[in-house]
């Protein structure tokens, strides 16, 4: 990928050294950083001086955390050359479940007992739906954008089916902590500059995220699972002659994204102690944006953890950036729809790029 902007030579350059930079300034993660960068100054110029620091910034984290649960797999599924729809619908039938499960079982046992089998459920939802998905694609041999759209629309319509209409509201308290808990605040006492940088008030979800992008990263990185996820990406057929079992990575990828939205559901659940059946509109669209920004391509076969981790960061970043600047919110759809177009537009100039060289 060719670097956004190219380094002048300087005298005292050593040909290793330069080649070592421009070798950086070509992955899109280096690319995505420092945009990152840059925005982030201009948007402190702008009037919004706190703008990611120490007191925003565990904030910012923690609204970002249960998107990056879904992110990761999703970014997975695309490396492997397919997506996933249906993790809107799947995620506000998790939150549901967990509110008509309360509300039928509350009072009849253990507070803890209740709560695991509410997250067990939940994630089973997510599980179901993402085997199907799987299933759908790689033994049916269906489209993986009509069957996962149904598949939305179907959880969607469960998702309102279940709630009736209602939203829930009687949780166990403690179902809180799912969400709300900081393992940290203890150990801020004892280190001041815990509390100083606010990391002690960084609540569970940020944690969750933390696994599953080390998760994410170790699989796609130190594994041959990794391998064989790229490989099926890449090349379907091709590695299918080469002894992968691509219809199993395709089917795990499925699942894998399916329970992290059930999972995301649960955390929002948590979070609101209430379980609309719309509470994560939008979700599909904003982690497979995140994903394609950080330099996941649609074709499959390219794509890392630490790009779809940026490229939400940047979403959630502008989204953060029109509210402190006080900008109208429809500023905040057009600069991301400009950003999704650009970093679209500039994974196909430089594609084009590499076939005629």
């Amino acid at each position: 990928m060719t670097a956004i902007f190219d380094k002048a030579k300087q005298p005292g350059d050593t040909p290793a050294e330069s080649s070592r930079l421009q070798r950086l300034l070509m992955q899109r993660e280096a690319q995505l950083l420092l945009v990152l960068v840059v925005f982030t100054l201009l948007v402190r110029a702008g009037g919004a001086k706190g703008f990611l620091g120490p007191t925003h910034f565990p904030i910012f984290l923690s609204q970002v955390a249960p998107d990056m649960l879904v992110v990761i797999p999703m970014a997975m599924l695309l490396i492997g050359g397919m997506f996933d729809l249906s993790v809107t619908g799947v995620a506000n039938l998790s939150v549901v479940l967990v509110g008509w499960t309360f509300s039928r079982l509350l009072g009849t046992m253990d507070d803890t007992l209740l709560i695991i089998l509410v997250v067990a459920i939940g994630l089973t939802a997510g599980l179901i739906v993402g085997a199907i998905n799987g299933l759908a694609v790689t033994r049916l041999r269906m489209n993986p954008l009509m069957t996962t759209l149904a598949t939305w629309w179907m959880a969607q319509g469960a998702a309102t089916g279940v709630a009736g209409g209602e939203s829930r509201h009687n949780f166990v308290g403690s179902f809180r902590d799912i969400a709300r808990f900081q393992p940290l605040r203890d150990l801020g006492e004892t280190f001041p500059f815990l509390q100083e940088m606010r990391i002690s008030t960084l609540p569970m979800p940020v944690f969750y995220a933390a696994i599953v992008i080390f998760l994410g990263w170790f699989i796609l990185t130190r594994t041959r699972v990794g391998w064989h996820i790229f490989a099926t990406g890449s090349d379907r057929q091709g590695a299918a002659l080469n002894g992968v079992n691509v219809n199993r990575v395709t089917l795990v990828g499925f699942i894998a994204t399916g329970v992290a939205a059930a999972m995301c559901g649960i955390v929002w659940a948590s979070r609101l102690t209430s379980a609309p059946p719309n509470t994560l509109g939008g979700l599909e669209l904003r982690v497979i944006a995140a994903a394609v920004i950080g330099g996941a391509a649609l074709t499959g076969g390219e794509g890392s953890v630490l790009g779809a981790v940026l490229g939400l960061f940047f979403m959630h970043m502008i989204r953060s950036a029109t509210i402190q600047l006080g900008l109208p919110v429809y500023w905040e759809f057009f600069v991301l729809g400009a950003v999704l177009f650009t970093a679209v537009a500039f994974d196909a100039w430089t594609k084009r790029r590499a076939d005629t060289q």
